[in-house]
């Protein structure tokens, strides 16, 4: 699943490549052009007649619903049937949310690569780690920092985890990154970006499910290696805002504002 990943990559880096010194404006058109996909895919995945119907019945229940307040017995058959014309329209609306879940999650991680972290600053310091395969020796692996890094701590070795641990420290803005090496064999890990807007991964992993959906940006390890996985606590760009990243609700207002604004062209029922 490689190609798929490599085609995510190169497809986000051309949306957003003339966007480098205007991250926000880059931000809005990425969200707004997946808010306008994903409701065309909602039409085409829905039956729009049905869920039309189905969405009156849910109206005119929450009308009925406010016409007799007064009688506890008919508000709890009216309750009952709005329940039921609810279940019935999410029904409808189910396999279009199948479709929509996998771009919405393909389209969070290709954002958060490149709006979630950011280079190191000098003076600053991060954890980094590596994951070894069942079997491998801990004790074979050891960090090479690349210049303008150095290492403060280290290791520490968890072997309930497989995982060995190190504090690095910038020496410089932006060091380029670090390598794990297990005798002649280095793997190395990215802790700098390439331009503005450029991709920074948490972690590096091996080639499969979890390297298409969750860390896309770097190339994967080799699935054989000893080392499994590799990753970098880096620093984030902003402050979360009510429990999520600044990013994540600018993709969430954008793309519904995108939605919202073809919804007539397209002639959507939702």
């Amino acid at each position: 699943m490689t190609w798929l990943a490599s085609l995510l990559n190169g497809l986000f880096d051309l949306l957003l490549r003339p966007f480098g010194g205007a991250p926000w404006a880059g931000l809005a058109v990425v969200s707004a052009l997946a808010g306008v996909a994903m409701l065309w895919l909602f039409k085409l995945t829905t039956n729009q007649d049905l869920l039309a119907r189905r969405r009156r019945e849910l109206t005119g229940g929450l009308y009925e619903l406010s016409l007799y307040q007064d009688s506890l017995a008919v508000m709890a058959r009216l309750q009952a049937r709005l329940l039921a014309a609810n279940l019935r329209y999410l029904l409808v609306s189910l396999p279009a949310l199948l479709v929509l879940l996998p771009l919405a999650l393909l389209t969070i991680v290709q954002l958060d690569a490149r709006f979630q972290r950011r280079a190191l600053r000098a003076g600053e310091e991060i954890l980094v780690a590596a994951r070894y395969a069942e079997g491998a020796s801990p004790d074979r692996l050891a960090l090479e920092p690349a210049a303008g890094l150095a290492v403060a701590a280290g290791p520490v070795r968890d072997r309930a985890e497989r995982t060995v641990w190190w504090r690095v420290r910038a020496e410089r803005d932006a060091p380029a990154g670090f390598a794990v090496v297990d005798g002649a064999v280095r793997f190395e890990k990215r802790l700098a970006p390439d331009g503005a807007l450029g991709r920074l991964a948490a972690a590096r992993v091996t080639a499969g499910w979890r390297h298409v959906l969750l860390h896309p940006s770097e190339s994967p390890l080799p699935g054989s290696a000893v080392v499994t996985e590799l990753r970098a606590e880096l620093p984030a760009r902003g402050r979360d805002r009510l429990g999520m990243p600044g990013w994540l609700w600018g993709f969430c207002l954008f793309s519904i504002a995108g939605g919202l604004a073809v919804k007539g062209l397209f002639k959507v029922e939702i």
